[in-house]
């Protein structure tokens, strides 16, 4: 069985509580050896791009399927995603299993960062929302733009690079990437495709 792809648009908070009995267990005291050794974390099979929206620069992070250099033949669907600090570490996670057990289609998975140079919010803000709003104190309602950055350069560069099924290209969004999302489905209902397959 394999899961079909489309627009998967998330609005969701989440809280974690501690329980009780870890509340008691020894954490080790952090000194100053600890932090001279710290490697960076990083993900495997991804790697970090950066790429142009006119005098905006954006970072694109894309992780391969586990078969990809060992399948020369084979084009894979296209997850692509908003907020990829966060989202490309959750995401791997959660299609490792099934993808390796071949329960989910093997996948590229693209995430979309913030423009450097400025802070998250402030870019996520104003790329994730449609419509402007003077009330927010961030700037807001450069959804359309964004939709066509992520059209005309960010696919187009995945697709230039990668072997890619571009029948298949599913967008992952969350909060704000939700109401992404359901901005893409409204006004581009077919960049996005479903698949049973």
């Amino acid at each position: 069985m394999n899961i079909g792809y489309g627009v998967i648009a998330l609005v969701m908070s989440c809280g974690l509580s501690l329980a009780s009995a870890s509340a008691n267990a020894s954490v080790p005291k952090i000194t100053a050896d600890v932090f001279a050794s710290a490697e960076p974390v990083v993900i495997d099979r991804a790697r970090q791009f950066i790429v142009k929206d006119g005098e905006r620069h954006y970072q694109l992070m894309i992780r391969l399927p586990a078969d990809y250099h060992h399948n020369n033949a084979h084009r894979y669907p296209v997850i692509y995603m908003t907020d990829s600090m966060y989202s490309l570490q959750v995401v791997s996670g959660a299609t490792q299993f099934p993808m390796n057990s071949n329960i989910m289609k093997q996948a590229i998975l693209v995430a979309i960062g913030y423009q450097k140079g400025s802070k998250g919010a402030a870019s996520r803000v104003r790329d994730y929302t449609p419509s402007h709003d003077a009330s927010w104190t961030l700037n807001t309602g450069e959804a359309k733009r964004h939709l066509r950055f992520i059209r005309h350069t960010v696919m187009p560069f995945v697709e230039q690079h990668f072997r890619v099924d571009t029948q298949q290209n599913t967008f992952v969004g969350n909060s704000l990437g939700g109401l992404f999302g359901a901005y893409v489905l409204l006004e581009q209902p077919t960049l996005f495709n479903l698949s049973s397959g």
